[in-house]
């Protein structure tokens, strides 16, 4: 990226992110009495769709702090790459799962997972551009916070992820809330201290 924008405002950016951020993790853990589809395979909830709708609007946020910088501009692109792949990924799943053949191969199937881990990775690739971009982007504007204290929103929920897969399935959503809780906090600092230095 050659038309990164060092200088251009960041808080208002940052809190947009920040805020759907919050949103997405308030309708993941909140259970709305709204069932808007129901069936064998599960039931769609209005938070599931809230939460989901969260998500989707954190891409603008997201693509106007890419302009920021090189760093963040490639946290932007894996994550759209992750997201593609999970969804090409899962989609195909579910094909080869209506034992249709020649999509119910065990080959097909295995080469559709690799594509669902492949978008996983990346995601976690993005996310450790972002981060790392976030504390560039602090030293760059002299931020008052913590050197390398934004990082933490890579290396905690990475943490916890493999914390969730090692320990018993009943800490897993616990497990899960603390890592979202702890981020937002920390990104949210962040975002103050953001607001502190284009303000003054």
């Amino acid at each position: 990226m050659t038309n990164a924008n060092p200088n251009a405002p960041a808080y208002r950016w940052l809190l947009l992110f920040w805020l759907f951020n919050a949103l997405n993790v308030l309708f993941s853990v909140i259970d709305l009495p709204v069932v808007l589809f129901s069936g064998e395979a599960g039931q769609i909830t209005l938070s599931n769709i809230l939460a989901l709708a969260a998500a989707v609007a954190q891409f603008y946020p997201f693509y106007q702090l890419g302009k920021l910088s090189d760093r963040l501009h490639r946290a932007f692109t894996v994550n759209i790459i992750s997201v593609c792949a999970a969804v090409v990924g899962l989609i195909s799943l579910l094909i080869a799962l209506t034992d249709r053949p020649p999509y119910n191969s065990a080959a097909v199937i295995a080469v559709m997972s690799l594509v669902v881990m492949a978008g996983v990775i990346c995601l976690y690739v993005s996310q450790f551009f972002l981060y790392t971009g976030l504390e560039a982007l602090r030293a760059e504007r002299g931020y008052d916070y913590p050197s390398r204290l934004i990082r933490l929103c890579f290396f905690v929920p990475l943490i916890c992820d493999i914390a969730a897969v090692l320990l018993d399935s009943a800490l897993k959503t616990s497990i899960s809330l603390f890592s979202k809780c702890f981020c937002l906090i920390v990104l949210g600092l962040f975002v103050r201290a953001a607001r502190k230095s284009e303000i003054a």
